[in-house]
């Protein structure tokens, strides 16, 4: 189980949760190479003996479908790599596109650890025993939206209290920074900008368990993919700097960044 060589694709912003994928990976003992756009995991794979990949389906240069299509044909008449899908959308026609794609599983972040030993369980039959396909499609749990899970954050990092510092502090120089490209793109009204903005930054705050940021997030990319009001959306986004505030408080920072940028 130990030996296998694991690709991960996955844009450099947003970056946290990449880095809570590697750590447990890392803490099994499974080889890691990495890549930040589709274009490079296709290099990656046809340089290396790949087991499995995680493959984010919005990177820069081209997109996790594209990547694993020209993954697919790279295979044909070969061995055949597993592609797990990593995104922040948690729709079932987002799941049946991966699947037509030639992806082979979903995962909706924030993971969990239990999700990521599931999946390389479920496409190891021979060395495990395989999991259900059940809990993919169970329904979310309908819950309180919080400024910050830190019980969840902490499970999903197994407890480690370096990789918690790391992220959080990753977290806090990251996300005003995305928030001002954010706040160009809507002065601007580029709606299909802001749509990709407000998806990166959704999932920098589901790694994290920033629940009400995230939230917001949402609703702004959902506006934003809809071609909805440009004022609905600055009225969203006026809720991120004061629900990061908080954030801030509630992560133990005893103090709040600078959102200028």
């Amino acid at each position: 189980l130990y030996s296998l060589h694991i690709l991960t694709a996955a844009p450099l912003l947003p970056y946290s949760y990449m880095l809570v994928i590697r750590t447990h990976l890392e803490k099994m003992g499974f080889r890691i190479t990495e890549a930040v756009n589709g274009k490079e995991a296709i290099i990656k794979y046809a340089e290396n003996d790949i087991d499995l990949i995680f493959m984010d389906i919005h990177m820069p240069e081209m997109n996790g479908y594209e990547a694993t299509r020209k993954i697919r044909e790279f295979e044909a008449g070969k061995k055949r790599a597993p592609i797990i899908a990593l995104t922040a959308d948690a729709f079932r026609d987002d799941r049946d596109k991966c699947l037509s794609e030639g992806m082979d599983f979903y995962l909706a972040k924030p993971f969990r650890p239990e999700e990521i030993v599931k999946v390389i369980r479920r496409f190891m039959p021979d060395r495990s025993k395989p999991v259900s396909r059940d809990y993919l499609s169970a329904d979310h749990q309908i819950k309180q939206l919080r400024i910050f899970d830190r019980d969840g954050f902490m499970d999903r990092i197994s407890g480690n209290i370096t990789t918690y510092n790391d992220v959080i502090a990753l977290f806090l120089e990251k996300f005003p920074k995305q928030l001002s490209v954010l706040s160009s793109l809507i002065e601007k009204q580029d709606l299909k900008g802001i749509c990709r903005q407000s998806h990166s930054m959704q999932g920098m705050c589901l790694t994290l368990g920033a629940e009400i940021l995230a939230d917001v997030a949402q609703k702004i990319e959902d506006i934003a993919g809809h071609n909805g009001s440009i004022e609905e959306i600055k009225s969203l986004s006026a809720l991120s700097e004061p629900a990061f505030r908080e954030f801030c408080r509630e992560a133990g920072t005893g103090f709040t960044r600078d959102l200028s940028g």
